[in-house]
């Protein structure tokens, strides 16, 4: 697709219901021209403000409830959530134990 296709495409007849197309577009264009699946993903969930509020009704109603009610490992205060005695943990622990989770830190 050439350059005025593809910016006639964008600008008049791309479906803009949903951020869905834009954001694939975009992601593709910024790597370059390829993307994989899960970098559209990842780009589409970050901009996604459904998603983002249904993982905050998780967190609030069944991680932040098993982590600060039942295991007693996090406390909350207002909308927010905390490591209990996080502060005698220093900044080498802290990454370590990221690190033995597992889990790749997002960076937005």
């Amino acid at each position: 697709m050439t350059f005025l296709e593809l910016k006639d495409f964008i600008t008049t007849k791309m479906r803009m219901s949903h951020i869905y197309q834009p954001v694939m577009l975009i992601e593709i264009l910024k790597k370059g021209g390829y993307a994989s699946s899960e970098q559209i993903a990842k780009a589409i969930l970050h901009h996604d403000p459904t998603q983002v509020d249904y993982y905050k009704e998780v967190v609030k109603n069944i991680v932040g409830k098993v982590l600060t009610s039942n295991r007693g490992i996090t406390s909350k205060d207002g909308d927010s959530y905390s490591l209990i005695d996080a502060k005698s943990l220093t900044k080498a622990q802290m990454k370590e134990l990221v690190e033995v989770s597992g889990i790749e830190p997002l960076t937005l």
